[in-house]
């Protein structure tokens, strides 16, 4: 083998491995856990887990788990996230757990109609999501007056924009919701 060759090997490895230090086989798509649909508001308060597994349904442990939403120009993402979790303007990473899961609970806001959302682990893509559903519908980081006019318009249209529990319906659970992150936001404040 010649030293060049040698070295982008060695290189090809060891990204692989920072990526997911328990890679065995790597994560494959069919046998890891994503839901087609996710929820974000400034205030964290929706889950999006994701569990990522090698093919013989093996959990790995200590993987990269990145959130993308680089495509969709409209959706914000704070830089505060919750401890363990990483951010860009356009992104959010954890690592996974012994089980192989990590639970993200994003502090984004706005829509993104059409997407992509990518979701990754160990830089092998999971899944592709064309819709984002948030309650900070005009993406200012906060829920207030505007966006409860505009959720009431998608509840009367049955946008799935906010379809918060991805059931296809925009009903009183939802408004439920979007009362819970309003009172909750109060206390809690807006990030940055």
């Amino acid at each position: 083998m010649s030293r060049s060759f040698e070295t982008l090997l060695l290189a090809a490895l060891a990204t692989a491995w920072l990526a997911c230090p328990a890679l065995a086989l790597g994560p494959d798509p069919a046998s890891c856990y994503t839901r087609d649909w996710m929820t974000v508001s400034p205030g964290a308060e929706f889950d999006y887990p994701v569990i990522v597994r090698d093919a013989d349904m093996n959990p790995i442990n200590d993987c990269n788990v990145v959130v993308d939403f680089s495509a969709c120009p409209f959706v914000v993402v704070s830089t505060m996230q919750e401890p363990g979790f990483t951010s860009g303007s356009k992104w959010v990473a954890g690592r996974t757990d012994a089980g192989g899961q990590v639970v993200f609970q994003m502090r984004a806001g706005g829509v993104c109609p059409g997407g992509p959302i990518t979701v990754t682990a160990g830089g092998v893509l999971l899944r592709t999501l064309t819709m984002l559903a948030t309650p900070d519908l005009n993406g200012d980081a906060m829920v207030g007056l505007v966006d409860f006019g505009m959720f009431v318009t998608d509840e009367l249209n049955q946008s799935l924009e906010s379809d918060f529990n991805g059931d296809g319906a925009v009903d009183v659970v939802e408004l439920a919701a979007f009362a819970d992150v309003v009172y909750f936001q109060r206390w809690r404040g807006y990030w940055p």
